[in-house]
């Protein structure tokens, strides 16, 4: 079997007929394909939908599960282990495919240097229900032309192409392409350390199981390409009170993410995934190559036991340090003798409240976006009693070695403010004259 196309559906008989119909109009060219519905208790009448198209889809599997709470994840496992391809692709019930859908991800998968998971093209995923400009253009009679009409729209436009031409539509040089992974329109090829990869059942409710699983394959060393050939549709099937309702179950999978993974991904993730996903990875990674401070961090007149530095990768690891906790996302930094280093921005950590006597905030904050430093200043004055803010560095030869951009400055002032936070001045001098400014945060 070359490809398994699997389709969780819930009382979505309507929705699911649409998806099935153009499933019927696949141009394959002779790829031997199975379509799997799990449906998740459906009361409706979908498995007589089903035997409607028991003549018109050769190879067409239905499996009913017993819809015990919202478990999508578990749904989804049950499809996997029943799917019998080389290649397994989700789409969702209430999608109409492109009628070479099938044979652009399989295309995907037989190139040469082929990627372990192709990630589609969604059109019209965040349009609710309702929307009369859609309507206008839906044709259930003829559902190639909905496609062909559609994709004319701007405003319909996947919205994550900013970021795909950003990276000249490719994946190969995103850092984080399991963003993407959304499970309307991806397929990956089994093989290998991938074959038993299944989804999270921890997972519950909506949001969060593809994403999660998209970065375990990563984690797997699976390599991830996009295909905007690979075409589908999303029809508009959730009012906006259901969105807010479905963004609530989000957040919550969210939180479970990060607490199980504890990693510079899953922080920038949960603090601001909408604004700082690979474009702003990817200008990260570049910026702390770039570090506005360079060599060791200078002698402080700070509690060398009770200290944590939020970005100190560059401290070189002097002896009276040992025990201070250091904290930084780039990492390089973890191969050097500095004491306790933790690889993280700070924006979420396991430090309890008050757990250190001073925060100090090294250079690397006038590189985040606001969203992300907001997150770390809230983090820094919860695990300490006094935290500093470095804007100013200048050498024994008075060389000025970190100068922060006004505008950044004032950003940082602006969140202070609102923060409700006081702040003051302080300078002090190394023992090799090197002369320090700080915002001392009251």
């Amino acid at each position: 079997m070359d490809i398994s196309l699997l389709i969780l559906t819930h009382n979505r008989k309507d929705f699911l007929n649409y998806t099935l119909t153009s499933i019927c109009q696949q141009i394959t060219d002779d790829i031997e394909y199975e379509v799997i519905v799990v449906d998740d208790g459906s009361t409706d009448d979908t498995r007589e939908l089903i035997k409607a198209f028991k003549n018109k889809i050769k190879n067409l599997q239905y499996i009913y599960h017993e819809h015990i709470g919202v478990k999508i994840a578990e749904c989804r496992n049950c499809a996997l282990r029943a799917a019998l391809g080389d290649i397994v692709c989700f789409v969702d019930a209430g999608v109409v495919l492109k009628d070479d859908f099938l044979k652009q991800h399989y295309r995907m998968h037989k190139i040469e240097n082929a990627p372990d998971v192709v990630i589609g093209r969604i059109a019209a995923f965040e349009i609710c229900m309702g929307d009369e400009e859609f309507e206008q253009h839906f044709h259930d009679e003829d559902l190639q032309e909905t496609v062909r009409q559609i994709l004319k729209i701007e405003r319909f436009e996947d919205r994550r192409m900013t970021t795909y031409q950003y990276f000249k539509n490719t994946f190969r040089n995103m850092p984080a392409p399991w963003h993407y992974f959304w499970t309307c329109n991806v397929s990956w090829k089994r093989k290998g350390r991938l074959e038993k990869a299944a989804f999270d059942e921890q997972i519950q409710n909506w949001g969060m199981e593809d994403v999660e699983f998209g970065y375990h394959l990563k984690q797997e060393g699976a390599s991830f390409e996009y295909n905007p050939d690979a075409v589908a549709v999303h029809i508009p099937h959730d009012s906006q009170e259901a969105v807010v309702k479905k963004g609530r179950q989000d957040m919550e999978n969210l939180k479970y993410f990060y607490n199980k993974y504890r990693n510079v991904d899953a922080e920038i993730y949960l603090c601001g995934r909408m604004y700082l996903h690979n474009e702003y990875l990817d200008f990260l990674k570049k910026r702390l190559k770039e570090r506005l401070t360079a060599g060791q961090i200078p002698d402080m007149p700070l509690s060398k036991d009770k200290c944590v530095i939020f970005g100190g990768g560059p401290f070189g690891g002097k002896r009276e340090y040992k025990n201070t906790v250091l904290l930084d996302c780039d990492s390089e930094y973890e191969k050097r003798d500095a004491g306790y280093f933790i690889s993280s921005i700070g924006a979420c950590t396991g430090f309890d409240d008050q757990q250190f006597e001073n925060v100090v905030i090294w250079d690397y904050w006038v590189v985040l976006h606001n969203d992300l430093l907001w997150n770390v200043l809230k983090e820094a004055f919860r695990v300490g009693k006094e935290v500093y803010i470095l804007f100013g560095l200048k050498n024994e030869n008075e060389k000025v070695v970190m100068c922060v951009p006004e505008e950044k400055e004032i950003e940082l002032l602006n969140i202070l403010c609102i923060m409700k936070k006081k702040y003051k001045i302080v300078k002090w001098k190394s023992e090799v004259n090197a002369e320090l400014a700080y915002f001392k945060v009251i």
